[in-house]
């Protein structure tokens, strides 16, 4: 009725774009270019990594497939390719796992939505294993997902961590172990230096045994002499079987002897005498003026670390310089005091 014509044509296989020329007796013409629409399948990955699973578990990842353009009535086969092995494939997370699965549903005008699919990984064995996933349809090109798993039977304990901690030459010795399989206890050593040998100085038996929750251990030991300690775990199974951690150094520095402040100074009414000192003991107080009369003295006893005294004197003071001087342990310090 209007004067136009309809076609039909096919293209040849593997033909993605061109122009089409219709001739009659009347003459020739020449279609605009045209596009082939073909199936192109889509992944959300190109490789999977499982990492370590062990043997006689199982663990389950997922990724996306989806398509566009498929030929109609046409889906997605998904294939775990090689010999039986440790991986299937479902579009459940729980059920349903097989070697090949074939995606049907949610394909809508042509085109597959994207859809997920689950590897799950059962090694029954040690050691690594690979596979890879293909994804077909009909007249396109094939995807593929590289799937990689490696299976190690645990260690009998997993040490996660181990450290030494010095507070005024007391060592705590902390670690923590991520599960325990027939363990029976740890032993602590050191080595005083890095060419001495280690000894045992501590023991503390597993509170587990055998358990699959992070447990936390603590070991407390006080140090005397100054320089670096070395210390490691040996861990013992029930049978006999020991392991070794990594060494860890703690520094003890050399003893300085006692310091003795006066603060505020110059002096005001809040004024105290801090000595710091290395361990208990008793220290005596005496103050002079600088004609070498004696003001003040008074004997107190210390503890280690910091102790606070306080100077009543400050009324009886006339302004000037001052000297006090502390004995302790044997030792004598002074300090110039000021009243202003």
């Amino acid at each position: 009725g209007d004067g136009t014509t309809s076609l039909q044509a096919q293209v040849p296989v593997g033909a993605q774009t061109g122009a089409i020329t219709v001739a009659n007796a009347n003459g020739s013409g020449t279609t605009p270019t045209f596009t082939v629409l073909a199936p192109k399948i889509y992944l959300s990955d190109s490789v999977m990594d499982f990492g370590n699973v062990t043997p006689g578990s199982s663990a389950v990842m997922q990724y996306q497939v989806w398509a566009q353009d498929l030929v109609a009535g046409a889906g997605v086969t998904v294939n775990v390719g090689g010999l039986p092995g440790p991986y299937t494939v479902s579009l459940s997370p729980t059920e349903g796992f097989a070697k090949t699965i074939n995606i049907t549903e949610n394909i809508f005008d042509n085109s597959l939505d994207p859809t997920v699919v689950y590897v799950k990984y059962t090694p029954t064995s040690e050691g690594p294993a690979t596979a890879t996933i293909t994804h077909s349809t009909q007249d396109a090109a094939v995807e593929t997902l590289s799937v990689n798993g490696e299976s190690n039977a645990p260690m009998p304990v997993e040490l996660l961590s181990f450290k030494a901690v010095n507070k005024a030459r007391e060592v705590t010795l902390l670690w923590e172990t991520a599960s325990e399989k027939d363990n029976s206890h740890f032993e602590v050593e050191m080595a005083a230096n890095s060419e001495a040998g280690f000894t045992r100085i501590g023991k503390v038996n597993s509170k587990a045994g055998t358990s699959a929750v992070r447990t936390n251990y603590l070991l407390k030991y006080n140090l005397s002499d100054a320089g670096t300690h070395y210390f490691r775990l040996k861990q013992v199974d029930l049978d006999g079987t020991a392991t070794y951690s990594k060494v860890v150094a703690v520094e003890i520095e050399a003893t300085t002897g006692a310091k003795v402040v006066v603060a505020p100074n110059p002096l005001n009414y809040n004024s105290k005498v801090i000595i710091a000192a290395d361990a208990y003991g008793k220290a005596s107080l005496v103050l002079h003026s600088m004609a070498g009369k004696q003001l003040y003295q008074k004997t107190v006893e210390v503890k280690q670390g910091p102790n606070e005294i306080q100077l009543p004197l400050y009324d009886q003071l006339q302004n000037g310089l001052y000297i006090l001087t502390v004995e302790l342990q044997g030792q004598r310090h002074q300090v110039k005091v000021v009243k202003q």
